[in-house]
């Protein structure tokens, strides 16, 4: 039995649709839901000069740009719980600022999740190996039963 179900969210639709499917579980056998939606830190960007190392460059606006949509994450995920709440459903949300991947399976442990739901954008080929996938991270470094679904 799931007590504890993490939701992982990114602000898109596509990932809202596990939603429902979470939504049925909980419903079913009375679990506890956390929103999840972390914030990813920009890469760092470097000045390469050639003949000298690469010095790091951060731009001063860094920390406010986090801070927003660290705020926005927030405000989001207080949308996303209304509805559920309205139904009865225990729910809470957070806001992580991190690389997403490893944040989700950092904070799956830390709150002693039962099952990790996730939503795949479906991407695949060039994408997925430039970028990767948050989904497939944590379909791979997860120790956790997960519930995966990859919309149309």
């Amino acid at each position: 039995m799931f007590k504890k179900i993490l939701v992982c969210l990114d602000g898109s639709e596509i990932a809202e649709r596990i939603i429902p499917f979470v939504r049925d579980e909980v419903l079913a056998i009375g679990s506890r839901v956390i929103l999840l939606r972390v914030v990813s830190i920009p890469s760092n960007l470097t000045l390469d000069i050639p003949g000298f190392p690469a010095v790091p460059f951060t731009r001063s606006s860094m920390p406010e740009q986090l801070k927003k949509e660290d705020n926005t994450a927030k405000a989001y995920l207080r949308k996303v719980a209304q509805p559920l709440r309205e139904q009865g459903i225990m729910v809470t949300s957070k806001t992580l600022i991190g690389p997403p991947g490893p944040t989700i399976i950092s904070y799956a442990g830390e709150i002693n999740a039962d099952l990790i739901a996730i939503a795949s954008h479906g991407h695949g080929g060039l994408r997925k190996f430039l970028f990767g996938s948050v989904a497939e991270y944590v379909v791979r470094e997860s120790v956790l039963p997960l519930l995966m679904i990859r919309p149309k």
